[in-house]
């Protein structure tokens, strides 16, 4: 692992320094978030969402007072729709119209269904006849009438985004002050019961804790441990758990994707010619030879048999004293490459002899 390191050249170093350090500061942030815990997030009015507009805090109140909460993550023609049970539909971002069938179907054989904002508006008209929204309403509305949905609610606060200016077959169970701010009804549809709310903010996590806008979200499931279910296919989220609809990335992925783009811009560099011409001017020129008969001779010594080995640098001096050189040698190196060789130190000071010719130095006892 070292050595690979090493053989690096210094932009590879450079590219994996940074992209370990954008990982390094993802795994970091991954686990303040699983400390801290995330920023509020998801689709509004789900009961995934913690965001100010999710109904998170509604599925958590209903829990802790005895209702098991399901949320659904197949569409409704698809689900076990249980008609002991209460179905949540609010604003959806889609909904088939088998899946309203289906909750019609539901509700008749004595489900209750809260059908909640502009966009559940086609499955509570299925089972309300004449009922018309408009797209403003009260911030503030009472309760009309002493009905189990509204039981223990005396005003509730809503983001005025919303009101039923009809109520057609329907019982208005909470207005503003003026009669045409209706915010929401009751209804019978055979053996089932509805009820349609024109704003959902009243259950939404910013507002569940404004005035008694708690004991609506309470009221209007039912008595007391009757599960509910919400309809969450309706958010975009499948039989997995993933949401389907497109996501938005969290909010440092932007930086750390920027962070591994240089990464990766640093690397292609450092694997590129950088200045100068795109071919080398002279070819390699391979080692010097002093070099090679070092290693000749150390080689011959390492055999075993000196005086045989010896013969190859004899022929290289003869060549080099036959050119004039002789006079670089003392007579005890002229001697020592004349007789024959004894030892594997005296076959290495042949190789040192006949390294000095090749370089024209006076004697190998010079250094």
């Amino acid at each position: 692992m070292i050595a690979a390191w090493r053989r690096l050249g210094t932009g590879a170093r450079i590219a994996v320094v940074l992209g370990a350090a954008v990982l390094a500061v993802n795994i970091a942030l991954a686990a303040v978030d699983a400390v801290v815990g995330k920023e509020p997030s998801g689709p509004t009015s789900s009961s995934y969402a913690t965001a100010p507009e999710g109904t998170a805090a509604w599925a958590g109140l209903l829990a802790d007072n005895g209702h098991p909460v399901r949320r659904l993550r197949q569409a409704l023609h698809e689900a076990d729709l249980d008609p002991g049970a209460t179905l949540v539909i609010a604003d959806p971002a889609r909904l088939a119209p088998s899946e309203i069938d289906a909750a019609e179907a539901f509700v008749r054989r004595g489900g209750r269904l809260i059908a909640t904002g502009r966009a559940s508006l086609p499955a509570a008209t299925r089972l309300i006849d004449e009922l018309r929204w408009r797209p403003s309403g009260p911030e503030r509305a009472r309760a009309l009438v002493p009905v189990p949905e509204v039981a223990g609610v005396s005003e509730v606060t809503t983001a005025g985004a919303g009101a039923f200016t009809d109520a057609g077959a329907s019982l208005p169970i909470l207005a503003g002050t003026n009669s045409d701010d209706v915010l929401g009804v009751v209804a019978t549809a055979g053996d089932g019961r509805v009820v349609a709310l024109a704003d959902t903010s009243p259950l939404h996590n910013r507002r569940l804790a404004d005035a008694d806008n708690a004991a609506l979200a309470l009221a209007v499931v039912g008595p007391p441990g009757r599960p509910v279910m919400f309809a969450e296919a309706a958010h975009g989220y499948g039989d997995d758990g993933g949401q389907t609809l497109p996501i938005t990335l969290p909010a440092r992925a932007p930086g750390a994707l920027i962070a591994a783009a240089v990464a990766a811009a640093v690397w292609m560099w450092s694997k590129g010619r950088r200045f100068g011409p795109p071919e080398d001017r002279q070819r390699p020129l391979p080692p010097p030879r002093r070099a090679y008969v070092d290693a000749l001779a150390t080689t011959a010594a390492l055999a075993g048999r000196p005086d045989e080995a010896v013969a190859p640098l004899r022929q290289r001096a003869a060549a080099r004293l036959d050119a004039g050189a002789g006079t670089l040698l003392t007579a005890e190196e002229r001697d020592l490459l004349q007789r024959p060789v004894k030892s594997d130190q005296e076959l290495l000071e042949v190789g040192r002899i006949v390294a000095h010719l090749e370089r024209g130095t006076t004697s190998t006892r010079e250094g």
